[in-house]
């Protein structure tokens, strides 16, 4: 028994055990020993996951704690955003458990805002190729709002070109593109 109580807590600490494992090792024993298994942040960790997962379900989105919401976020919700910024930083330090429960979770990146800029490259290249032009900025709304949103996009894109903020790659990418000029 204490070799296997040995051999669960390296596996718990190396992250090679799966969740269902795990569950069916915490149902057999007595919590009191499970609590020599499983220390207690890494329960609290688990415990934040499930809330993570529950929530992006719930909502169908990442927890966030910006400008751009219209309401107020909960506090609820501001911990786990910044749950999940603390595990973006510190990746290199989580287990292979850990990565791959926050992997499953439809929508999450370990890179959010490279992903947005990516998207957003990709959705300039698609406007262009559907309309024959690059997009413009109008104070009409609605069906506008798409390529409102590209024109600003391109334009601060621009910008950065020009003041030299950009990192080498989405420079390399925008200045490929036909209709940009090399703001190097």
């Amino acid at each position: 028994m204490t070799y296997w109580l040995s051999a669960v807590c390296i596996a718990v600490k190396q992250g090679d055990t799966s969740l269902e494992r795990m569950a069916g090792i915490r149902e057999a024993y007595p919590s009191a020993m499970w609590a020599l298994v499983f220390p207690q942040r890494i329960q609290t960790w688990n415990e934040q996951a499930r809330t993570f997962e529950r929530f992006v379900q719930s909502t169908g989105r990442m927890p966030q704690r910006t400008a751009f919401m219209n309401t107020e976020p909960s506090a609820g919700e501001v911990r786990l955003q910044n749950w999940v910024r603390n595990n973006r930083r510190t990746v290199d330090r989580l287990n292979v458990f850990k990565i791959d429960r926050l992997n499953q979770v439809p929508g999450f990146s370990w890179a959010p805002l490279e992903d947005r800029w990516d998207n957003n490259y990709e959705r300039y290249i698609d406007f262009v190729e559907v309309h024959g032009r690059e997009p413009h900025f109008s104070r009409v709304t609605g069906a506008e709002s798409e390529e409102n949103s590209l024109a600003i996009w391109a334009n601060n894109q621009r910008r950065a070109l020009t003041r030299k903020t950009l990192p080498a790659n989405r420079v390399f990418k925008l200045v490929s593109l036909p209709g940009w000029a090399d703001f190097r």
